[in-house]
């Protein structure tokens, strides 16, 4: 698969994967310092797979935005304002 600065082109199917290529960043790098499995990641970033809270809150302390702003695109729950601002704060609070 072709590449641009490290990133694999299809990871840009979700705000995950887009951000993670915008940013340069290969999904072996996010999978060890976010501390998420390197399949599960590729799963999210393809949009195969919803991330688990427990995935959901480490990738958005990693990455320092919003869960909503993250994974809103593939995963509507996410959505819900409420639901978004808690998986900020557990974010927040992991940081």
């Amino acid at each position: 698969m072709p590449t641009v600065g490290g990133a694999k082109s299809y990871a840009r199917h979700t705000r995950l994967g887009a951000l993670m290529y915008h940013r340069g960043l290969r999904a072996v790098e996010v999978a060890r310092d976010a501390d998420v499995n390197p399949r599960l990641l590729s799963d999210y970033t393809s949009g195969r797979k919803a991330p688990s809270a427990q995935s959901r809150v480490k990738l958005t302390a990693y990455f320092g935005v919003d869960a909503a702003e993250l994974f809103e695109d593939r995963y509507p729950w996410t959505a819900d304002m409420a639901h978004a601002a808690e998986l900020d704060r557990q974010a927040k609070a992991m940081a």
